[in-house]
C-alpha cells in the first residue's frame, strides 16, 4: 500500500514536472528546452518550413559529425541521431554536405529521428534557476552550489572551458576558457545532451 502510494506521489510529480516545463518555451533543463527533449523526436510543429536554410551538419569537438537544424522557437539548435550526413560520415570524411542533405534530414526528422544534442547561443533561454547563456561564473555557483570547472578541448569554437552540476546532469555551460570565467567572463553557450 505504501508503495502504491509513494509511486503515485511520483507519477504525479514527474507528470507536473513535465508539464511545467511543457508550457514554458524558454526553459532549459536536465533533459531538453521546453517541448524538445533528448531522446525523443522533435515535435514536428517546431520544425522549420525551409530545410535547406536551417540545415546544419559538419563536425565538433574531436571530429564528431552532427547534423540538425536550427530552430526559431525555442531560438536553439537540435542535433539528431541519424540522417544523411550522419550516414555518409560513418564510412568517409565529408568535407561539406551535399545540397540534397538538409531535405533528407528534414524528412528524418519527421519520421522520427531523435534529439542527440540541444546548442543554446540565445540569452532569452534560462534554466529554472535563472542562468543560461551570458551568466557568470558566480551566478552559476550561487545556482548550484555543486558547481564544477573543467578545462575541455574546443568543441564549436571559442569554448574551452565547461561548468557542470549534479543539480542539473547532461546540462554544461561553456565558458570561452576557465581563466575567463574566472575573471567574470560569460557562458557562451550551452549544450544539452547525454554524456
Amino acid at each position: 500500500m505504501i508503495r502504491a502510494v509513494a509511486l503515485t506521489c511520483l507519477l504525479l510529480s514527474v507528470d507536473g514536472f513535465a508539464m511545467e516545463h511543457a508550457e514554458n518555451p524558454d526553459l532549459i533543463s536536465a533533459d531538453g528546452v521546453g517541448r524538445i527533449r533528448l531522446g525523443r523526436p522533435v515535435p514536428k510543429d517546431l520544425l522549420p518550413a525551409d530545410a535547406q536554410a536551417s540545415y546544419v551538419a559538419g563536425y565538433h569537438a574531436d571530429a564528431q559529425p552532427h547534423e540538425g537544424f536550427r530552430l526559431e522557437t525555442p531560438p536553439v539548435t537540435v542535433f539528431l541521431d541519424r540522417g544523411p550526413f550522419l550516414r555518409a560520415a560513418r564510412s568517409e570524411a565529408v568535407a561539406a554536405p551535399k545540397p540534397a542533405f538538409g531535405v533528407q534530414a528534414m524528412r528524418a526528422a519527421k519520421a522520427g529521428a531523435k534529439v542527440r544534442m540541444i546548442l543554446v547561443e540565445s540569452a532569452v533561454l534560462k534554466t529554472a534557476s535563472g542562468v543560461g547563456v551570458g551568466s557568470d561564473l558566480k551566478a552559476l555557483e550561487s545556482a548550484y552550489g555543486d558547481l564544477r570547472l573543467f578545462a575541455v578541448p574546443p568543441s564549436f569554437g571559442g569554448d574551452e572551458c565547461t561548468a557542470q552540476s549534479a543539480s542539473i546532469p547532461n546540462v554544461f555551460f561553456y565558458f570561452k576558457t576557465c581563466e575567463a570565467a574566472r575573471e567574470g567572463g560569460t557562458v557562451v553557450r550551452v549544450a544539452i545532451f547525454r554524456p
